[in-house]
């Protein structure tokens, strides 16, 4: 009977690179007897359409089984003891019939990433506004989106034989990284010549600084219309090319108090599972927007052609 570890997130937990890993070291990973199914992924690196598949309100049962037939048959004609199946979508699913239904063949191991709760709902909110045309404030989204993760943990245990929760908290992760962790969970201990052909790279950074700043402002600007192509991809090329992109922003002592109480009893079942951790002090941060280098930023971002054309509803224009 072959071992399925299901990665279901949770979001914002490093998910992306650890699908990256997986689809990058396919034929490396299959030596070591770990097959990432093609199955519910296609060409994309995680198995999102599986993850609609296995739920029920978002597909029907035709298509479910459907497959479930070419998921199974899949499997069958791989040697590899273990799999992996990945995405963050799954833990979307609140009927989780099907779950069992798929995996009921093979010893499933369910693994999810954790985090701080005001940590996650800065990544969460910048993903939002990355995403899509979200326009709300940071503090109001904060308060009215709360984890509870008692109750989600709970409801995943009954459907698996071993339900491991890791803490995306650097200190608690192996080598202070989640894709090493990740492999490690795997039980992995490749050999030094493997190890150096290894394919790792930090996948979707989180928008952070004046560069979110700049897309609340297009979100704004371009409400209720779809986004311009290739945006997404520009502003994640500018994430990852300067840290201040990324960082996260100043809330103050009072307002990370009050988000920390809506979500007690979510930090508490942290520490009850993993101990005492740090929590982020926000108060260390610069604001957002940080007009100490708005201007030398606003030449930076208008300079790349993808986002020139979104940015002249704004009135702004790149420097000639």
């Amino acid at each position: 009977m072959k071992t399925v570890i299901l990665h279901i997130g949770r979001q914002k937990t490093g998910t992306t690179s650890i699908q990256s890993m997986l689809t990058d070291n396919r034929s490396l990973l299959s030596k070591y007897g770990i097959w990432y199914p093609d199955t519910g992924r296609g060409k994309k690196r995680a198995h999102h359409e599986l993850s609609m598949r296995l739920n029920p309100d978002q597909s029907d049962n035709s298509t479910y089984l459907e497959t479930r037939n070419a998921f199974t048959h899949e499997l069958s004609e791989r040697p590899e003891p273990l799999v992996v199946v990945s995405s963050e979508g799954i833990q979307n699913i609140k009927d989780l019939s099907r779950v069992s239904d798929l995996f009921c063949g093979y010893k499933l191991e369910v693994v999810c990433y954790l985090r701080e709760s005001l940590a996650w709902k800065q990544s969460a909110y910048a993903q939002l506004v990355h995403a899509q045309r979200y326009t709300g404030k940071f503090y109001d989204y904060a308060m009215q989106v709360t984890p509870n993760y008692h109750a989600f943990c709970k409801r995943w245990r009954t459907v698996t034989r071993k339900f491991q929760e890791r803490l995306f908290e650097r200190d608690h992760l192996h080598n202070g990284d989640v894709v090493s962790d990740f492999l490690s969970h795997l039980g992995l201990q490749f050999s030094e010549q493997d190890m150096a052909t290894l394919t790792c790279q930090q996948e979707n950074p989180s928008l952070g600084g004046n560069l979110l700043y700049f897309k609340l402002l297009m979100n704004l600007a371009h409400e209720n219309k779809p986004e311009f192509f290739g945006q997404y991809n520009a502003f994640g090329r500018l994430a990852a090319s300067d840290p201040r992109w990324r960082q996260r922003w100043y809330v103050s002592d009072d307002d990370a108090s009050r988000i920390r109480r809506v979500d007690r009893d979510s930090n508490n079942y942290l520490r009850k599972r993993f101990g005492d951790f740090k929590e982020v002090d926000t108060t260390r941060f610069p604001p957002m927007p940080d007009q100490a280098t708005l201007k030398e930023d606003i030449a930076i971002i208008l300079s790349d052609p993808s986002l020139t054309d979104a940015f002249l509803p704004l009135g702004l224009v790149p420097a000639r």
